[in-house]
């Protein structure tokens, strides 16, 4: 009896030392959380506001992108990270590409509305053409009244 329950504890223990996960698998489990958590947060940003951050926005996720890949490669044979790491990263690249688009048609669409400093050099030519006009017309009538 004594035995058995020897036997009975020794393979208890070892079936919840082999059934819990190792500090790795759970930092690579909280680093896919907090890397598709980032993804759908960029998602969910306005167009305006990521445009306008993009170069902080790529660097910090190419910056978690490579510690959650260092972390999980670390893992051997362990590939159940893998499809939430490959969804999210397709969705960045998605925006990615949804947000190269946009910004092309609103620089194309830019491109051809004047901005306000060709405005301004239009008024300033404006005046001066109107000025000369008016210095012309007084330089002939001034000929005129003396002839």
């Amino acid at each position: 009896m004594n035995n058995l329950i020897k036997i009975v504890t020794f393979f208890s223990i070892l079936i919840s030392l082999t059934s819990c996960k190792s500090e790795r698998e759970i930092r690579v489990e909280v680093l896919t959380t907090d890397y598709v958590k980032f993804v759908d947060s960029v998602a969910n940003i306005t167009t305006q506001d990521v445009s306008n951050n993009w170069s902080q926005i790529e660097k910090y996720f190419y910056k978690k992108l490579k510690e959650l890949n260092f972390e999980a490669d670390l893992l051997e044979n362990d590939y159940s990270f893998d499809a939430r790491i490959n969804a999210a990263t397709a969705k960045y690249e998605n925006l990615k590409k949804s947000l190269i688009k946009k910004k092309v048609i609103i620089d194309k669409e830019n491109e051809d509305e004047p901005t306000n400093l060709d405005k301004e050099n239009y008024k300033i030519k404006y005046r001066n053409q109107q000025s000369d006009n008016f210095e012309k017309e007084d330089l002939e009538s001034a000929k005129s009244v003396s002839q």
